[in-house]
């Protein structure tokens, strides 16, 4: 959902693994490979067939809770949902309910209503919910090396400089190789975010 520049390197991502794709958006597109459904009346047709739904969406008033119980309801059963966009796209009780009922199957989220989500939300907890602190954007090479060389210097101090409020986070950090170095931070929570006010309980962050 969404077919902008966001949408279109998604999609050209996903053509290197040569996965069916589907785009809908205001206007159609003309992207090889892509079948492109447009506006209000060809949604359900779209959503039809999604696998596995990807929110690119923009922050408008027509697209404020968009993903909603009538929109879930008109995917295959047992769907995924990655929700990259904004918080506001998502009605969570709405996305809580289908994934309970297992019409959702998985769901990745990125953005949230409120940020930091509240301790209480019950997403934390959903063995079908991965989070992720509001981190989805392009990586650069020479602020990420020195990033996380900082990161990994913080960690062998204990967590030192990070923000910490409950024991046990994992830290997993993925190399260019595949390679994965996990971390145990028994002295608290932590996040890896440059904004302090984005502090989220993350089980798993991949930089």
């Amino acid at each position: 959902m969404g077919a902008g520049v966001l949408g279109s390197k998604v999609a050209q991502s996903l053509q290197t693994w040569r996965f069916p794709l589907r785009c809908w958006s205001r206007t159609r597109k003309s992207w090889p490979g892509v079948q492109s459904f447009a506006g209000r009346e060809e949604l359900s047709a779209f959503l039809s067939q999604c696998r596995v739904l990807i929110n690119l969406l923009p922050n408008t008033p027509e697209t404020v809770g968009i993903i909603n119980q009538q929109l879930l309801e008109k995917l295959p059963d047992g769907a995924y949902l990655l929700n990259l966009a904004r918080g506001v796209h998502v009605v969570e009780d709405d996305l809580l309910a289908a994934l309970d009922s297992g019409k959702v199957k998985g769901a990745m989220l990125d953005v949230f209503n409120r940020e930091p989500l509240p301790p209480e939300s019950p997403l934390w907890q959903h063995p079908r919910v991965t989070i992720t602190p509001h981190v989805a954007a392009i990586t650069r090479p020479a602020e990420a090396v020195e990033y996380i060389s900082r990161t990994i210097a913080q960690l062998e101090k204990g967590g030192e400089g990070l923000r910490a409020s409950r024991p046990r986070t994992r830290l997993l950090i993925k190399h260019q190789d595949s390679c994965y170095l996990w971390r145990e931070l028994n002295t608290g929570e932590s996040y890896v975010s440059r904004r302090p006010s984005y502090a989220y309980r993350c089980q798993h962050t991949c930089i």
